[in-house]
């Protein structure tokens, strides 16, 4: 027989759950963390590659987040744009020699 567990809110919750957008600073430096790790990997095998791969789609969604939600002037935005652009087609093709 299963039961329902009522779990209390905290005494100083809030009735609407309030998320604050990301500044600026704090997604730079999140996408520079996830850069570091990949750096400091030791890629010897198949499963070092994945994680490599997931850390870089990790940041290029950070890239496109940024892009996103903060006013970049035309050229900036393009620039970017491409630099992510970029980074797909390197792990498109990382996906592809590792398949072989």
């Amino acid at each position: 027989m299963s039961s329902v567990l009522k779990f209390r809110q905290p005494h100083n919750a809030q009735s609407k759950t309030y998320r604050s957008r990301p500044k600026l600073p704090d997604i730079l430096a999140n996408i520079a963390a996830l850069l570091s790790q990949v750096r400091t990997l030791d890629i010897q095998t198949t499963d070092d590659i994945r994680q490599a791969m997931f850390i870089l789609e990790l940041a290029n969604d950070c890239i496109r987040m940024l892009i996103g939600q903060t006013t970049l002037n035309e050229t900036t935005r393009r620039t970017s744009l491409a630099q992510s652009a970029g980074i797909d087609l390197l792990i498109a093709e990382t996906r592809t020699e590792a398949a072989h």
